[in-house]
């Protein structure tokens, strides 16, 4: 069964596990979307509302050492284009014990997408969606669950592309499915 629920956060610094993962803006407003996955409950939390990332799942890989997250990206804006940060800002998930595991490969649609200036951009057609794939790598066998993905990005829209839009999905409890 499918849940949704919206919230409003105020905040500049989430505490995790005692790290401070900054935030990208003083005052965010957060979607929050609760879905259960095989019996487990999945949040996700977007900075931008014209944006939305949905039907996650984490598949591990023992042979690689890796966990591959799938996730969907659909937009509300026409024809945006979306930068996901991979300099400084990279993807980064974390485990329950607060271990950090960063980002190795990045695929939209199935392609191995590359980038420069620490960005990858990836156009979305106007009613179109993107499927998103991020390869973490030194991942421990058996790990049991993904407790929070953080990936930035940078929005604008064919419209305005002056407008860039600096934004996060924070992504809390995916259950890793192994191979």
């Amino acid at each position: 069964m499918h849940q949704s629920f919206i919230f409003i956060l105020f905040l500049n610094t989430l505490s995790f596990q005692g790290q401070d993962l900054k935030l990208l803006d003083n005052e965010i407003v957060s979607d929050k979307i609760e879905f259960k996955n095989d019996g487990s409950s999945i949040e996700i939390h977007s900075s931008i509302k014209d944006l939305e990332l949905s039907k996650v799942s984490i598949v591990g890989d023992r042979s690689n050492n890796t966990i591959i997250l799938d996730f969907f990206l659909s937009p509300t804006l026409s024809d945006p284009e979306f930068e996901l940060h991979v300099g400084r800002n990279r993807p980064i998930a974390y485990d329950t014990l607060g271990n950090e595991y960063k980002y190795d490969k990045v695929y939209f649609n199935f392609k191995r997408v590359y980038g420069t200036g620490g960005v990858i951009p990836v156009n979305i057609p106007t009613g179109t969606i993107k499927k998103g794939q991020i390869t973490f790598d030194e991942i421990p066998p058996g790990l049991a669950s993904i407790e929070l993905v953080k990936i930035n990005y940078y929005l604008t829209s064919s419209d305005n592309k002056k407008d860039k839009v600096e934004g996060f999905f924070l992504i809390r409890n995916i259950p890793v499915l192994w191979n």
